[in-house]
């Protein structure tokens, strides 16, 4: 059995979530050096897992880009504070929780 990361808990999903919040296609290497992953096709895998609908598609031999499918998936809700989103993610094992930077919410602007 594999086991992925909870995106509440992973500072890497985090980051890759935050690059492809803008929607537009970005290719490997645009996400290796804008949300400085390595491993993208796994992190990718990884937000999947999370509940996310990220497409990916050839763009050229052995190159890819990955887009984050809109409107956002229905765990993402835009939040009251200035500047925050809360996040309600699924859990098939805890549930729902919402998080930010350091104190349950993440932060995106």
């Amino acid at each position: 059995m594999i086991h992925y990361a909870q995106l509440e808990n992973s500072p890497r999903l985090q980051r890759l979530y935050k690059f492809l919040l803008d929607g537009m296609p970005h290719t490997t290497r645009d996400i290796v050096h804008g949300a400085e992953i390595m491993a993208v096709s796994t992190a990718v895998d990884e937000l999947r897992e999370n509940g996310f609908v990220i497409e990916c598609r050839p763009v050229g031999r052995g190159r890819y880009e990955y887009q984050l499918q809109k409107p956002a998936p229905a765990c993402c809700k835009q939040g009251t504070e200035e500047g925050v989103i809360p996040l309600t993610l699924p859990s098939p094992t805890r549930g729902e929780g919402k998080f930010t930077e350091g104190e349950g919410q993440l932060s995106l602007l």
